[in-house]
């Protein structure tokens, strides 16, 4: 199992073994990270991200995309947003959303 929290005083990824008892830190650092997700090809661990902590996210704080490699490694950033939902993934394809930048329409990608 994939999670966000903030056990270690900022909200870091994390991944639960069902044969572990401790979860592994998976990304860690300032900003605030969710939203992790597998790829649809089970080699990539999708998450979001931003560059400053949670308390101070407002509607004009930069969003990243970002992946690690599921076996392990340095996370590389996929894309950049102002707006976005989290990601659904199926066995072939991951998705995420947003609103256009004149609210009228909502992109999928």
């Amino acid at each position: 199992m994939l999670f966000s929290s903030d056990i270690n005083g900022s909200w870091d990824l994390y991944q639960q073994r069902l044969d572990k008892q401790e979860p592994e830190l998976l990304v860690s650092g300032t900003g605030f990270k969710t939203d992790a997700t597998l790829s649809a090809d089970g080699k990539w661990i999708l998450y979001t991200g931003t560059d400053t902590s949670i308390s101070e996210i407002g509607p004009d704080t930069k969003k990243f995309i970002l992946r690690i490699p599921a076996a392990g490694g340095a996370s590389q950033v996929i894309g950049a947003t102002w707006g976005f939902w989290p990601f659904n993934c199926s066995l072939q394809f991951c998705v995420y959303g947003e609103p256009s930048s004149d609210g009228k329409q909502f992109l999928f990608f």
